[in-house]
């Protein structure tokens, strides 16, 4: 019998956070107040002639009341929305893709797959360096001389280093950060806590328990597939779904429990999908099927 082990979920969109120091704050308007932005408003729309809503005189000045603060919001929302615009940069890599940018201080991030970065189109001299990350990114962070804090803030876990290279993962209510040379810190929580790196380090970190997990590793495994490579060193079958799943969009349908807890050890081209399911059943000994994002896995 298949077994579905990751279904397939729409993505949901987390709302972009607002720039420091811009807030809305409620209005309160008296009577003759609303009645006289009513009247701008008709203006500005071209009403002629008194609006008739057939409500008693309460009723109306309710329905004026929502009109006249409807147009304050809007404005404020479209005063936010063009701050966003024309302040900050966001750059997307699609699932199975790998886009590389260059930040404004010369810094560097490579995105993995399915993820996206955010951050403002230029940084002044002496000012925070910060990036908004969702997904999967290795930056290195380009040394200034004034000291200047460089900040990757992702799934609730705020990433800050002086002059660095390391990775970061946001997935599936996980973060992991691994740092290939230099150092850093790690910050999560109200009050937070905090936890430092030394180079060849990994450190998982839960957003639901706000705990850190931090071990010695091999970095140059989590850090191939800025080279279009995925490697593994006993990697459970399941977590080698999650990963197709994350980064290439595809959904992974496991037919015995057995075979999901295989492990997997190897090194696997990431470029073209179907040459890697052909490689994974290849290291598997086992069926692999595509049929568009679909993968089944069966055993021989």
């Amino acid at each position: 019998m298949i077994r579905r082990l990751f279904p397939r979920r729409k993505k949901e969109e987390p709302p972009d956070e607002l720039p420091d120091g811009l807030a809305f704050k409620p209005r309160q308007l008296s009577y003759d107040q609303v009645h006289e932005q009513w009247d701008k408003l008709q203006h500005r729309i071209g009403a002629t002639g008194p609006v008739r809503t057939g409500a008693s005189p309460g009723w109306s000045y309710i329905l004026r009341t929502a009109a006249v603060l409807t147009g304050v919001t809007l404005l404020g929302l479209l005063g936010w929305w063009y701050y966003q615009t024309r302040s900050f940069t966001r750059l997307e890599a699609g699932y199975g893709q790998i886009t590389r940018v260059t930040l404004p201080d010369g810094s560097e991030a490579v995105l993995n797959g399915n993820s996206s970065l955010r951050y403002r189109k230029s940084w002044r001299p002496g000012q925070v360096r910060e990036a908004w990350l969702e997904g999967e990114a290795f930056f290195h962070v380009r040394k200034q001389s004034t000291l200047t804090r460089f900040l990757v803030h992702t799934g609730g876990l705020q990433v800050e280093v002086l002059g660095t290279e390391f990775n970061v993962s946001t997935r599936r209510g996980h973060t992991e950060v691994v740092l290939h040379s230099g150092a850093v810190k790690l910050v999560a929580g109200s009050p937070g806590k905090t936890v430092y790196m030394q180079p060849r380090e990994l450190v998982r970190y839960s957003e639901k328990r706000v705990e850190f997990r931090k071990k010695n590793v091999h970095t140059e495994q989590y850090l191939a597939w800025q080279h279009g490579k995925m490697v593994f060193d006993d990697t459970p079958l399941q977590q080698v779904a999650r990963m197709l799943q994350d980064t290439h969009g595809l959904t992974v349908l496991i037919d015995d429990p057995a075979l999901a807890g295989r492990k997997v050890t190897g090194e696997i081209q990431t470029r073209d999908v179907d040459v890697l399911l052909a490689a994974l059943a290849t290291l598997l000994d086992a069926g692999v099927q595509r049929n568009g994002d679909e993968v089944t896995i069966t055993s021989f």
